[in-house]
């Protein structure tokens, strides 16, 4: 939930720091986060600070950082192609499982209106078992992520008044926690939710929310993509 722009100069400054190391798994980590974050800011091409020059990135976090940046930036498909390989690996990523878990269960309800398959039809569930275990430990972390996944869960069956109630719940657990992006990105399945069935309305009001989250983290990228969705709405 920490604003990208802040992340992004302190990213610059360790990098800075690197310059004269020979440790080029530790700029190969740092590079990864830079790219990411640099892309969630803004759309513009990416170029990658000269310190790239001969650091090896290591695979598993190399499709860890894919699978956020195609999550954010609604490539579906590619997001699923990098998270499988996370939740495939054997080893070293258990940390990795814990954080993609979430963006690759929501990013499979996008997956199943393209590939009807029982895999990814149960990816929800066994992430919503995950994380609702996680949450007894830990509710500030995760009971947010319980939430949504609910609400996610709701909407594909057609439960619209229970999921209403999930959105709104998970809307804010985010704020509480402040997982600024997750807040917003609660706010922008809601206003979908609402403009699925019909309630336009509403759906403008957790659009033009989900907006202000995303500028608040510093996402341009985010907070065009909704102002995109709101136009089309207006029109």
């Amino acid at each position: 939930g920490n604003n990208l722009l802040d992340l992004l100069k302190e990213t610059e400054y360790y990098l800075s720091m690197m310059g004269k190391q020979k440790d080029n798994q530790t700029k190969a980590l740092m590079l990864m986060f830079h790219e990411t974050i640099s892309l969630l800011i803004s759309n513009s091409e990416y170029t990658a600070p000269t310190i790239a020059t001969g650091s090896i990135i290591p695979p598993l976090q190399h499709c860890f950082h894919k699978a956020l940046q195609s999550f954010f930036k609604s490539r579906s498909e590619r997001c699923n192609h990098f998270a499988e390989k996370i939740m495939q690996a054997a080893e070293g990523g258990r940390q990795h499982h814990i954080f993609i878990t979430f963006y690759y269960a929501l990013n499979s309800f996008k997956v199943a209106e393209i590939v009807h398959t029982k895999k990814i039809n149960a990816v929800p569930d066994q992430a919503l078992s995950a994380f609702r275990a996680a949450a007894e430990h830990s509710k500030d972390n995760f009971q947010n992520k319980v939430e949504l996944l609910e609400a996610e869960l709701y909407n594909r069956d057609g439960e619209n008044d229970k999921a209403k109630a999930s959105y709104a719940a998970a809307i804010a657990s985010a704020r509480l926690s402040k997982f600024i992006h997750e807040e917003g990105l609660a706010c922008e399945k809601a206003a979908l939710h609402h403009k699925k069935i019909g309630e336009t309305s509403e759906a403008l009001n957790y659009f033009t929310k989900a907006q202000e989250c995303y500028k608040k983290w510093g996402s341009q990228v985010k907070a065009d993509e909704i102002e995109r969705q709101i136009e089309l709405m207006q029109m």
